[in-house]
Parts: structure tokens; sequence; C-alpha cells
């Protein structure tokens, strides 16, 4: 078995941490291709909000704004669209990145993703990418 450590302290690792989005997910276009998906849509513009704001928001922020514009958008109905929408759009990890993760774990290294986004987004996406989840 391979010994891996953090190569300052010779610390072994246990396990790695990686952040879903911008590593394990190519998803720096998702918000907003979501967003212009569900403006042409339903008719609504969120171009009031700045490319920061809009960038940043999660699934959820992106559906109370757009029924603080349109209530009578169902949640439900919406939250849907939203997350079907990220997935049309979703860009999975490439063969390298699939190969690194393969390797970590063929060396008996616990891998586990650290993501502010809901297990209902994710793991489709990491599932897409190839990566297997015990």
């Amino acid at each position: 078995m391979t010994v891996l450590t953090d190569g300052v302290t010779n610390t072994v690792l246990k396990a790695i941490l990686f952040d879903f989005d911008l590593t394990l997910a190519d998803s720096l276009h998702l918000g907003n291709a979501a967003i212009a998906e569900l403006e042409a849509l339903h008719g609504v513009t969120l171009q009031h909000l700045g490319a920061q704001e809009a960038w940043g928001m999660t699934p959820k922020e992106i559906v109370d704004e757009f029924l603080r514009q349109q209530p009578e958008l169902g949640r439900y109905t919406l939250q849907q669209e939203v997350d079907d929408s990220l997935m049309r759009h979703y860009q999975p990890c490439q063969l390298r990145e699939r190969q690194a993760l393969a390797r970590l774990a063929a060396a008996g290294i616990m891998l586990g993703i650290i993501t502010s986004n809901t297990r209902k987004a994710v793991l489709p996406a990491v599932k897409a990418s190839g990566i297997t989840i015990p």
C-alpha cells in the first residue's frame, strides 16, 4: 500500500477532502446558464443582479429570486426546473481528474466532498463524472 504524506511535516494522509465546485465539477458557468434558461422560459429577468451576485447564487436563491418576481410560479416546480437546468449545463470532470481520484482511492485514502450544494444536486453530477461514492 502506498503511504502519502502532506509533504511538509510528513504527516500520513488518511483522507483528502475536495471542494465540489471548480474542483470536481466545471461549474463556473452553471448558475448563469440556468438563470438565462429560466429567464427565457418564464419571461423573468434577473438582469438587475450584478454578474458577481448571480454567479454566487445557490439554486434555492435562484428560485427565491424568480418567485419574488412571479409568485404564481410553484416553488416545487421551479426548484425542479433549476435543478434540471443546472444538470443540463453541467460539465463532468475530465479523465485526468477521475484517474487521480482512482489512484488516491486505490492507495487507501478516504475521499470526501465539501460543498454548499445539496446532495440532490451533487450526486447526479458526481455519478455523471464516473466517480463512485460508497
